[in-house]
């Protein structure tokens, strides 16, 4: 299901903070996508996994939020810019960096070998 369908205009999510939460709302609230433009409590959201998605934040995006900005800001473009401001962008760099080696990791020789050809 995508609940972003129904609630209007689908935007995507543009800057590395707002896909990575983006991410975590879609599979906490098993959903296929969030847009931007999506509420988190009108999208199938409540506290309990609020709880979840703050944890979460902080595990995978290294960003400490706030239970109480979650609900003052459950849009998810409004709760990304709250927290873009303390994001620190070396950490997410090496994150990604830690992820692309990891993906590297997990290919075959032969799928490797395409990637280079």
């Amino acid at each position: 299901a995508d609940a972003s369908q129904s609630q209007g205009e689908y935007i995507a999510p543009q800057s590395a903070l707002e896909q990575q939460i983006a991410a975590i709302w879609a599979d906490v609230l098993k959903l296929e996508t969030v847009g931007l433009g999506d509420n988190f409590f009108e999208i199938g959201g409540h506290s309990l996994l609020a709880t979840s998605v703050i944890v979460r934040i902080q595990e995978q995006v290294g960003v400490v939020a706030e239970l109480k900005e979650l609900f003052e800001f459950p849009v998810l473009a409004d709760f990304s810019r709250q927290l873009e401001a303390r994001t620190p962008l070396v950490d997410s760099t090496q994150d990604q960096l830690a992820r692309s080696l990891a993906l590297l990791d997990s290919l075959s020789m032969e799928e490797l070998d395409e990637l280079i050809s």
